[in-house]
């Protein structure tokens, strides 16, 4: 009896134990499972993500490299903290300097001790970037122009204008036809056009009078019609051009209704006026002298005061018998013109039989 039991309690034990090795292979197959998984997800993001071998397991490819991943139960070892997924340096990665997030580029190119660099010194200011280690401005940089290594021919006169290589550009602009040549306007193969002159086809074109380039280059005017002053027209020009004031006819300058003026003489409302002399002309057309005033060679002049112009235009007084003009007449301290035994005049004292 007791032999069976005891072979019964042997027999027990082997159960248990086949029980627990079935047990234990299936916990041992669902944690290599888990593994494998594990595996599939840490290296999901290679894909894609130019990571050239892929990752290893537990690793993330991130800015073209291999990190540790991090998060949802994995922590980050040594001095690495985990920044968005992965395992960084924050005291040398230039993605992460410092402090998760922090990126150095554009200002700077490395990352030491958590502080961006540009090269050796410190990060860029403002509106540069870091280009080889040197600090440039894009926007007008002749050896980083637009971006990092692209360089102008500055050989050849280029310079980096908001970021683009271009010929250095003309200052005031050049006239509508021109094209600027380093810096300097050009018409054709020539010099910038003269006033009054447009630049058509190469060529300084007067536009005033050109058929061909009438107010503008390339404006015709139709068969029979001639340019004045820039308009097509079937009146034919005056040569030379008439005066100012003065009208052209069917190539004939006219003043108003009647004939050009003469030499000396101004069209002035449609009227010939010597504006030498006209008081309501005097110098120009609708310059009005005052009423005590005459007009002499174009100017308005009080003849009762004026010793040049003493009663009328061009009497000039004697300044030996007289200092002054009165009334239109010349005196001398305020009283009569001297003559006779007295004929010189002292000023302020009067006339005198011997000369000052």
């Amino acid at each position: 009896m007791r032999k069976l039991l005891h072979l019964g309690g042997i027999w027990a034990v082997v159960l248990l134990a086949l029980a627990g090795c079935a047990e234990g292979g299936r916990s041992s197959s669902d944690a290599s499972a888990a593994v494998d998984a594990g595996r599939d997800s840490a290296t999901s993001s290679d894909a894609g993500s130019g990571c050239t071998p892929a990752c290893a397991a537990g690793q993330t490819c991130r800015y073209g490299r291999c990190f540790d991943a991090c998060g949802a139960g994995m922590g980050c070892g040594g001095t690495t903290e985990c920044c968005d997924g992965i395992c960084a340096s924050t005291g040398n990665d230039p993605s992460n300097c410092g402090t998760c997030g922090t990126v150095c580029s554009p200002s700077g190119d490395t990352c030491v001790s958590g502080t961006c660099l540009c090269g050796s010194v410190g990060a860029c200011g403002a509106g540069e970037t870091c280009c080889g280690g040197t600090c440039a401005t894009l926007a007008t940089s002749s050896e980083h122009c637009g971006a990092c290594g692209v360089a102008c021919d500055t050989d050849a006169g280029e310079e980096c204008v908001s970021g683009v290589c271009m010929m250095p550009a003309c200052s005031p602009a050049c006239a509508t036809g021109e094209t600027c040549v380093d810096g300097d306007c050009r018409c054709g193969g020539g010099a910038p056009c003269e006033e009054g002159r447009g630049c058509c086809g190469g060529a300084c074109i007067n536009t005033a009078t050109d058929t061909n380039n009438c107010g503008g280059c390339g404006v015709v005017c139709p068969s029979g019609q001639a340019c004045v002053s820039g308009t097509c027209t079937t009146d034919t020009p005056c040569t030379p051009a008439c005066n100012v004031g003065e009208s052209c006819v069917g190539g004939v300058c006219r003043c108003g209704d009647g004939a050009a003026c003469p030499t000396g003489q101004r069209c002035c409302g449609g009227e010939c006026r010597d504006t030498n002399r006209d008081v309501l002309n005097c110098g120009a057309c609708g310059r009005a002298c005052g009423a005590s005033d005459s007009c002499c060679t174009g100017s308005c002049i009080n003849t009762d005061v004026t010793p040049s112009h003493c009663g009328s235009c061009g009497r000039t007084c004697n300044p030996d018998t007289s200092d002054g003009c009165t009334g239109g007449g010349c005196t001398c301290a305020g009283m009569t013109e001297c003559s006779g035994l007295t004929p010189y005049c002292i000023p302020i004292l009067g006339c005198s039989p011997f000369a000052p």
